[in-house]
């Protein structure tokens, strides 16, 4: 009786499980269209000149001001 018990439980739990996974799916185009629609008019990022973004990283992380060019290309 309890095995019983317990695999009912389980069956129970993965079809609401199922189902909640169905319905984050079918609302996902709509949050998808939600962004597309907030992202136009966003003003497009920079292209970052050089190969060195990990270092440039490692300063800002560091709290210290991006490295001057100097730096920059006796590193790379």
């Amino acid at each position: 009786m309890i095995p019983a018990l317990l695999l009912l439980l389980i069956a129970l739990l993965m079809a609401c499980l199922a189902l909640f996974i169905v319905f984050r799916v079918l609302r996902n185009p709509t949050t998808s269209r939600v962004l597309n629609r907030l992202a136009q008019g966003q003003p497009q990022p920079a292209p970052h000149l050089g190969g060195l973004l990990w270092l440039d990283r490692a300063f800002l992380q560091a709290g210290l001001p991006r490295p001057s060019e100097r730096l920059r290309l006796w590193l790379g």
